[in-house]
């Protein structure tokens, strides 16, 4: 009698392992289509945030050959690079402000 009742928690131990299994299975299936759909958004992110810094580098390049060939120039010249420069400056603080919101921890509550 006893060996019978020891096959039986034998076995619906060994049912209990396979149902957790397949539950962990399952579980870990559904988390990893979550992240990878997270990190898609995040690397979709960092490349666009990449082609504008690249243009903007670019841009402070291109200012930079400007002041140097004309150190003399008009005084439009100069507003125009200003004004540019001011541009550069602007798109370069919204760089810099979508990476700081990247980087903040999320808030519980908020």
């Amino acid at each position: 009698m006893g060996l019978v009742l020891a096959s039986i928690a034998l076995l619906a131990s060994i049912a209990a392992l396979w149902v957790a299994a397949e539950a962990s299975k399952r579980a870990e299936g559904q988390q990893k289509k979550f992240v990878d759909a997270y990190l898609i958004n995040i690397k979709q992110s960092i490349s666009d945030l990449r082609i504008e810094l690249n243009q903007a580098v670019t841009r402070i390049d291109q200012m930079e050959d400007r002041i140097k060939g004309t150190a003399e120039g008009s005084s439009n010249d100069i507003e125009q690079m200003k004004l540019e420069m001011t541009a550069v400056k602007s798109n370069l603080g919204a760089l810099a402000e979508r990476l700081s919101v990247g980087t903040t921890p999320p808030q519980n509550g908020s």
